[in-house]
């Protein structure tokens, strides 16, 4: 699923950073309370993705340096979308139903463009490569992402294929690329709020800003 809570996390958290740590610690306890009450539950809970063309994206050619090596891989293009509820962010979404994974290529307007490959499985579960730097937050459970910053799409698709959990996964086509992303998206935000964002999230969300 796109990574927008942990964007809002770290707009939150650059301010923390740079100061002593027992006051780090104060003012983290007290943005935990501010991103789970306040900023988190601003989010939408549902997204709506309607179709746009690649021209739409800011960076076109970011998005097809991480999309062109799947096409060449056998990977088949689901379309362009832009995210209603989320202004400025767009993806362009790929399948290899023969492989069963899904790849979506997005574009945000401060996080910038990354990659994520994704296989689902008939128990929920999915697992996921991404090229985003892992922000610190806890994983949905059932949701496990391997973190890949910095590497090509060949490599994330490789990795992908050699270390994905085996079971019973499930073909996704390209029609029904965009209603399982926007149902995903809506099961991972609901979790989120319900779970909220702890002080131990926060610090550790900190810390690695810290060291980025």
């Amino acid at each position: 699923m796109i990574t927008l809570i942990p964007l809002v996390v770290l707009a939150l958290v650059g301010v923390v950073v740079s100061v002593r740590p027992l006051r780090r610690y104060l003012i983290v306890r007290w943005m935990s309370d501010a991103v789970g009450n306040q900023a988190l539950q601003r989010l939408p809970d549902q997204i709506h993705l309607a179709p746009s063309r690649p021209e739409a994206l800011h960076d076109a050619a970011a998005a097809l340096a991480l999309a062109n090596p799947l096409l060449e891989c056998g990977f088949d293009d689901a379309g362009t979308y832009s995210v209603v509820d989320l202004p400025g962010v767009f993806m362009r979404l790929l399948v290899k139903p023969g492989e069963c994974f899904t790849a979506a290529v997005y574009e945000h307007p401060k996080a910038g463009t990354w990659l994520d490959i994704t296989t689902r499985y008939s128990d929920r579960t999915t697992s996921s490569f991404s090229t985003m730097r892992a922000s610190g937050l806890d994983p949905r459970p059932g949701s496990a992402s391997v973190r890949m910053p910095g590497s090509s799409a060949g490599e994330v698709y490789e990795r992908a294929r050699a270390e994905r959990p085996k079971g019973n996964m499930i073909r996704v086509t390209g029609e029904a690329a965009p209603g399982l992303f926007e149902r995903g998206y809506a099961e991972s935000m609901g979790w989120r709020k319900k779970k909220g964002i702890s002080a131990a999230e926060m610090a550790k969300v900190a810390e690695r800003r810290k060291a980025a």
